[in-house]
């Protein structure tokens, strides 16, 4: 499949296996089975309907995470909560009457561990709903800045553009999405200005926001592609290349990659080598749209050019013409 997204395998294993290896992922099973491994006595050895209730409700936080973990990395979503119901279910299995009966309690003794558990919940929830609602605050808050961003990059409004784009990172948010798409905009205010000095400025400032979004080891392969295209526009031909490198070690059967890589190579002048790597975009059945936009730059390429024409871009002409004049007739 291309375009896979290697920093997240959309699998929370996986994802703790591929960034901190057999150590990392052996440490977190065994935090899991140790908070677990004595929930289900627990909630059956529970004397009554309100204990069995606490210790049913943990158990279903603790399978739900735990499936939702197989199909999306839990961390930067509910990782917060997670272990928080994993020392709650840790801490209520492991309470003292949970694993033996005591030989004579009075009433009052009996009902401090579940007076504790009540205790401890309560005061869990009342610090996760704060958090979690501040938390919300900050992604919204950030999302409509970076709506208005793009929107403001589209209309040619510099000024709003880049305010609503510097105010969506300032929210310290761990995603690089932010500060991909404050590059992206800050890209077509760059591709959009007359002034030569304002382009450059742009095409800078979008370059800092993309190296910043690709820091870590692992980035999103759409975000280094980017980088390089970025690169391409501004005429940075050698850190196009150095971008587009690394892209292609994370993922090279990206179709983000072949994108840049046919971008770079026409601004270059290597029109053949650009064809090529058209043709690999089509055998791994891109996706229409971005295959279509890479043939109308190849042909303007193509078309453009004063010196004579080579075989390889004769044969990519004809065979356009006849993908062209199939669709006219259907």
């Amino acid at each position: 499949m291309s375009g896979v997204n290697v920093e997240d395998p959309h699998n929370a294993f996986l994802s703790m296996l591929v960034n901190g290896g057999v150590l990392a992922l052996g440490a977190y099973v065994a935090v899991i089975l140790l908070a677990v491994r004595r929930l289900p006595r627990a909630i059956q050895s529970a004397t009554s309907r309100e204990e069995s209730a606490i210790g049913i409700g943990l158990a279903a936080a603790v399978t739900g995470i735990l499936t939702h973990d197989f199909f999306l990395h839990h961390l930067a979503v509910n990782g917060l909560s997670f272990f928080v119901v994993l020392a709650l279910a840790h801490a209520w299995g492991n309470m003292p009457d949970r694993n033996a009966i005591p030989a004579a309690s009075p009433p009052a003794t009996q009902a401090r561990p579940l007076a504790f558990v009540r205790w401890t919940v309560a005061t869990a929830v009342a610090l996760m709903i704060p958090i979690a609602a501040v938390h919300a605050w900050r992604v919204g808050a950030a999302d409509v800045q970076l709506s208005q961003s793009l929107r403001a990059s589209n209309a040619g409004d510099a000024r709003t553009a880049v305010a609503a784009g510097e105010r969506a990172v300032a929210h310290g948010l761990p995603q690089p999405d932010y500060r991909f798409y404050f590059a992206m905009s800050l890209e077509r205010l760059a591709r959009s200005s007359a002034d030569a000095a304002a382009r450059q400025r742009f095409f800078e400032a979008a370059a800092d926001q993309s190296a910043r979004a690709v820091e870590q080891p692992l980035p999103p392969v759409p975000y280094v592609a980017f980088a390089s295209a970025l690169a391409t526009s501004a005429g940075w031909f050698e850190e196009g290349h150095a971008s587009l490198d690394r892209a292609e070690r994370l993922d090279p059967f990206s179709y983000h990659v072949d994108l840049s890589a046919i971008q770079l190579l026409v601004a270059e002048g290597r029109i053949d080598e650009a064809i090529g790597r058209f043709d690999r975009l089509e055998l791994m059945r891109s996706p229409h749209g971005e295959v279509d936009k890479a043939r109308t730059l190849l042909r303007k390429a193509i078309r453009a050019r004063t010196g004579p024409r080579t075989e390889i871009q004769l044969e990519f002409l004809r065979r356009e013409y006849l993908v062209t004049g199939a669709r006219n007739k259907g």
